[in-house]
């Protein structure tokens, strides 16, 4: 008598576990679609970034509203975007970091002050430049 009434707790037991075996699945499938998502309106470390090309030889994030944000040189390097005689329309990449900087007056500054305005942004226009590591299979030709 007593294993007859356990029969139905046991049942409900494995119908809970299975509903959060299912929850958690779900959850997990939910997660790994939100991080294919596009970010444009702010960008976080692990959003996913749209990289277009400029007419020179930097990689613009599309945006809405968060203008001047660029990949950084050595993510373009780790991307193999220096080295492709033909650049493809555009990348795909996770934000690993984001430094802010303001332009500078000048283009080229002089010896040893690094570059401080590489884009040719008006002087004191705030940009970003961006770390990324590339989404895999992005880029188009």
């Amino acid at each position: 008598l007593g294993r007859l009434r356990a029969q139905p707790v046991q049942r409900l037991l494995d119908g809970v576990l299975n509903g959060a075996q299912q929850r958690g699945e779900l959850r997990q499938t939910l997660a790994e679609m939100q991080r294919m998502k596009v970010s444009i309106f702010r960008f976080l470390p692990g959003d996913l970034l749209l990289f277009l090309p400029t007419t020179g030889s930097h990689w613009y994030a599309f945006n809405v509203n968060a203008p001047h944000h660029y990949l950084s040189e050595e993510s373009a390097e780790a991307f193999g975007l220096k080295a492709r005689a033909r650049r493809p329309n555009f990348v795909l990449g996770y934000v690993v970091s984001i430094e802010p900087h303001v332009a500078a007056a000048d283009v080229f500054p002089t010896a040893g002050a690094g570059t401080a305005n590489p884009y040719n942004l008006p002087a004191g226009t705030r940009f970003w430049v961006v770390t990324a590591t590339q989404m895999t299979g992005s880029g188009a030709s």
